[in-house]
């Protein structure tokens, strides 16, 4: 067991990956989004996992909309441009995954169309996007040496002073956890 929690505690930086979301009441349909990565760069492949659901967290079953990606200019909507669309339907339960990748470190609207099942009523609904441009130097492998340095220096002193114990203290003995 102790072992385990010493290679869990070197390791536990190197496996974890970062993920979010967020949830947009548009009319009386919930739209939550989980993207993975949350900060994706360019070139890389992002997932966007969406679900409708009511204000009771009852999922829209096979509920059809129109995905667009719009490459979005900062305080000039007349420049913003179309780069993908599709007409797409939720899941079963209420799902769709899409995924895409960023050509660019632009900010992009992933921008959901959709009748309300509830009011029967158009809504639209975006969630903003802004992939950051890669180093290209090999950035990812110093993150993950920095990392792999920081669970091992953290393996080490979780392992000297918790796991293992002193063999005795200035009050005496110390027993082991």
């Amino acid at each position: 067991m102790r072992k385990f929690l010493i290679v869990s505690a070197l390791f536990l930086p190197l496996v974890t990956f970062a993920h979010g979301g967020v949830s947009k009441l548009v009319g009386s349909t919930l739209v939550s989004l989980n993207q993975t990565p949350l900060s994706p760069q360019v070139g890389q492949d992002v997932q966007f996992a969406f679900t409708f659901t009511d204000t009771k967290f009852q999922q829209f079953k096979n509920l059809n909309f129109k995905l667009d990606v719009i490459d979005t200019a900062f305080n000039n909507p007349a420049a913003d441009h179309l780069v993908y669309t599709t007409n797409v339907a939720t899941d079963v339960n209420g799902n769709y995954i899409f995924k895409y990748i960023f050509p660019t470190s632009d900010y992009y609207d992933v921008e959901l169309t959709f009748t309300d099942p509830t009011t029967d009523t158009s809504q639209t609904t975006g969630f903003l996007v802004q992939p950051i441009a890669s180093s290209g130097r090999g950035g990812n492998w110093l993150m993950f040496l920095a990392a792999g340095f920081v669970g091992l220096c953290l393996g080490l002193i979780i392992g000297r002073f918790k796991i293992f114990g002193r063999k005795s203290g200035k009050d005496g003995p110390v027993d082991n956890l």
